[in-house]
C-alpha cells in the first residue's frame, strides 16, 4: 500500500532507528577518511575475506554508538575500512538476526548506516 508503512501513515517524519543510524554514520566518517561505496556484510566463517583490504581501519561495533553486537557465536562485531582492488570498502565482521533476539530494525541497523555513509551497494552472502 503505498504511503504507509504498516497500519501507520508516512507523515515526512524520520523512520524509527533513522537518527540514531546517522548518528553512527557521522561517528564512523569522524574516524576514517576512506569513503566506502561498497559494503560487505558478513556472518560466521567469511570473515578471512576481509584480510585483502589495504589501508584497514578496523572500528568495534561496540565503540559506535546505538549498534548492536552479534549474539551469534562467529559474528565477531567489527566494521572493517579500507580498499580493496583500488574500490573503498566496508566490511562489517558480524550480523544481527532475529533468531538472537533483535528486531528487524536492529537487523537492518548496519545497512542504515552504511547507506546514510555513502555506499550505494551492499553484499550479504551466506555461509
Amino acid at each position: 500500500m503505498a504511503g504507509t508503512t504498516g497500519n501507520r501513515k508516512l507523515t515526512g517524519q524520520n523512520p524509527p532507528g533513522y537518527l540514531e543510524a546517522l548518528r553512527a554514520a557521522r561517528f564512523i566518517r569522524a574516524r576514517s577518511k576512506i569513503r566506502p561505496r561498497v559494503g560487505i556484510i558478513l556472518g560466521s566463517g567469511l570473515s578471512g575475506a576481509l584480510g585483502g583490504f589495504r589501508a584497514a581501519q578496523k572500528i568495534p561495533y561496540q565503540s559506535i554508538p546505538h549498534c548492536p553486537r552479534p549474539s551469534v557465536a562467529g559474528h565477531v562485531g567489527v566494521l572493517h575500512l579500507g580498499v580493496w582492488r583500488g574500490v573503498p570498502v566496508a566490511g562489517l565482521e558480524g550480523r544481527m538476526h532475529l533468531y538472537g533476539g533483535y528486531t528487524a530494525g536492529e537487523g537492518a541497523f548496519p545497512a542504515r548506516v552504511l547507506a546514510l555513509g555513502g555506499v550505494g551497494t551492499r553484499i550479504a552472502p551466506c555461509a
